[in-house]
């Protein structure tokens, strides 16, 4: 069975779980033990994760595919922070990561269309940070 593990399993990863309902394992974090509650009861697994403390490696048994919809801050990628290790550890069982993150990398566009060939230009302090995690995503990858 594939089993989708989600880093912040807030709006955007909720919409992909629903669609995977039924033929998939599904379980997310949450940094606190209310948003783990409504997790749990969405009916998926609910993971406590803080972005701080290292992932134990045993929460990935059995991940098949890894969703980062997680923000960054200005320190970095919570998750690269502090679960880089268990994903490695895990890595030969994933056969998928997928990094969310935001058309505000791109900058303003006044309506045109923007692409992942695009140039990056963002103009805010949570763009720079999408944008570093980006890049910290690829090199990791």
């Amino acid at each position: 069975m594939n089993t989708l593990f989600c880093f912040g399993m807030g709006f955007s990863a909720q919409a992909l779980a629903r669609r995977l309902r039924g033929g998939w394992r599904i379980l997310g974090t949450s940094r606190s033990a209310e948003g783990a509650g409504a997790i749990s009861r969405a009916g998926y697994e609910a993971i406590l994760f803080d972005g701080r403390s290292p992932l134990d490696p045993a929460v990935l048994s059995g991940v098949t595919h890894v969703l980062v919809s997680a923000p960054p801050g200005p320190h970095g990628d919570p998750v690269l922070l502090s679960a880089a290790g268990a994903i490695e550890h895990a890595a030969q069982q994933i056969a998928w990561v997928g990094y969310l993150s935001t058309t505000g990398v791109y900058g303003d566009h006044a309506g045109g269309w923007v692409e992942e060939t695009s140039a990056l230009a963002p103009v805010n302090d949570r763009s720079r940070w999408r944008a570093a995690a980006e890049a910290a995503w690829l090199e990791f990858g």
